[in-house]
């Protein structure tokens, strides 16, 4: 039998004790696609590219995220095949975050290219590769993660390691242009400073500048180089940080409806012993206090000070019994007897 861990937190991967071989097929075989077309698309990109150097296409983020989710759908097939054998949790949290964090960059990737970079090219989608990394491997990812994989709740500090990749990439590319390491442009056919526009420091508007849109024309550049790379990274940042709060938003609603769905069909728990026993506790305490009160009668002769430290010493009796940690059904209990104890002690000065 698994260990359960905290509901709050995650819900089994595949519940072995109601697995569904239909679902776990369709994920796997989702996951086979993307590792596939990755096979695919990265071979005809090294066989058309016209790369002169082999590490020519592992400098953009677009094969970078594509070889990032690769793997991890590669080590989940693996590792869900052996949960499957075994009947053993292997999947955790740590591998969950990961392909949440590869998910994001590799729509990152689609987005960027299907509606920013695609409208400064002729031939945006001229090639199985180009169409393989930006469409198809980014859809087959989403529908994954949402369909299959969404069995964890993630709190707002998992945004730290979504831009990760990003910073990282961003830090690379940095180093790259100031070390004079050039990129090579598959559809130019040349080296150029920046794989991407927008990381292009050495347009008219540089880091932080504002240009028109003619003057980067006249001078090679694309329009959208009119405004400084700094902003682009702010925009792109923001951007990556708002798909990375959405999808850990639809996650976490998947799981807690995945979690309501799960205590409707389980039997309900057997009632506990504890309302019985604070039951008979306090009862307990209520027969002490009247045979007290009946063999010990408080004297009218007393002064108001001594009646009020007797009533003090029989409430000392009872009350710490409402500081334990007890259910509503039996504190309602327990106060209906306290109010009794009170009327019968009020009887009885009487």
């Amino acid at each position: 039998m698994l260990k359960k861990t905290n509901v709050e937190k995650e819900i089994q991967i595949g519940d072995l004790n109601n697995r569904n071989f239909v679902r776990f097929g369709i994920s796997i075989f989702f996951k086979v696609i993307i590792v596939t077309f990755f096979i695919a698309s990265i071979t005809q990109t090294y066989v058309s590219g016209g790369y002169s150097r082999w590490f020519d296409p592992l400098m953009y983020f677009t094969t970078l995220s594509n070889i990032f989710i690769a793997v991890v759908d590669l080590i989940f097939i693996v590792l869900l095949i052996i949960q499957e054998i075994t009947f053993k949790q292997i999947i955790k949290k740590g591998l969950l975050t990961t392909k949440l964090v590869a998910t994001v960059s590799i729509t990152i990737t689609g987005i960027v290219y299907c509606f920013v970079l695609s409208w400064s090219m002729d031939k945006p989608f001229d090639t199985f590769s180009t169409c393989g990394f930006h469409i198809i491997i980014p859809l087959i990812a989403i529908i994954d993660l949402f369909t299959f994989d969404a069995n964890m709740r993630f709190s707002k500090s998992a945004i730290l390691w979504i831009l990760l990749p990003l910073i990282t990439y961003l830090i690379f590319e940095i180093i790259c242009f100031y070390t004079n390491v050039r990129f090579y442009d598959s559809h130019t056919k040349e080296l150029i400073n920046a794989p991407y526009f927008f990381l292009d420091y050495s347009s008219p508007s540089g880091w932080f500048g504002f240009v028109s849109g003619s003057e980067c024309t006249q001078k090679g550049y694309t329009s959208l180089n009119a405004i400084g790379s700094f902003w682009w990274i702010l925009i792109i940042t923001a951007f990556v940080a708002g798909v990375g709060f959405g999808y850990i938003y639809l996650l976490n609603l998947i799981c807690q409806k995945a979690n309501n769905i799960t205590f409707k069909n389980k039997k309900p728990l057997a009632k506990t012993a504890e309302p019985t026993n604070f039951l008979l506790s306090t009862l307990s305490t209520t027969k002490k206090h009247k045979a007290l009160s009946t063999k010990q009668p408080i004297k009218k002769t007393k002064t108001q000070k001594v009646e009020k430290q007797e009533e003090s010493k029989i409430e000392d009796r009872i009350e710490p019994v409402a500081s334990a940690d007890i259910s509503d059904e039996s504190y309602n209990i327990y106060t209906s007897l306290l109010s009794k104890t009170k009327k019968i002690k009020n009887d009885e000065d009487k």
